[in-house]
């Protein structure tokens, strides 16, 4: 009982952390999303700034700052973006190799239950096994006991039957 007990908890303990994993992968996901969008909006504001500024002031040299800082702001978004990709990348290969191993172990922990409720199910036949012959050998006695008055009170029948025979004379 308590190998099976230890088994459901085992089970309903990697269920919820299967369960837990969903969640945190989840969650994850949402926090780069709103990242994402985060950024893209701070990138759109700093361009939009930029904008501002280049209409504000149009003489030549605002022309070339404001072309500057448009380009210094657009290699920026570029480089952060290109920067979150690989760490969305990096963190898609350590989630697909994390599943991996945790299935694998789930494998060996599914083996080794398995294998412990065939021992389970093996001492329980055997110990019916016992229970069915120790059974068996008690109705063996009982028939034999029977048997056994039934022939003793035959000869006391025949006995006593030829008693009378001889005492009556016929």
């Amino acid at each position: 009982i308590q190998r099976t007990w230890r088994g459901c908890r085992v089970k309903r303990k990697l269920h919820v952390m299967a369960i837990a994993a969903t969640r945190i992968q989840a969650v994850g996901r949402r926090r780069r999303a709103g990242r994402d969008v985060a950024i893209q909006r701070n990138a759109i504001s700093t361009l939009q700034r930029a904008a501002r500024v280049m209409q504000a002031r149009m003489h030549s040299e605002v022309h070339c700052f404001a072309a500057t800082e448009i380009q210094r702001i657009w290699r920026g978004y570029r480089a952060n973006v290109d920067f979150m990709v690989t760490v969305i990348s990096a963190i898609k290969v350590q989630s697909v190799a994390r599943g991996r191993k945790v299935r694998q172990n789930f494998a060996t922990q599914l083996k080794g239950i398995r294998a412990l409720q065939v021992i389970g199910r093996v001492f329980l036949v055997k110990r019916k096994m016992c229970r069915v012959v120790a059974a068996a050998i008690t109705i063996q006695r009982a028939v034999r006991v029977m048997i056994t008055r039934v022939n003793r009170d035959a000869e006391c029948f025949a006995a006593a039957c030829a008693i009378q025979h001889i005492w009556r004379g016929y």
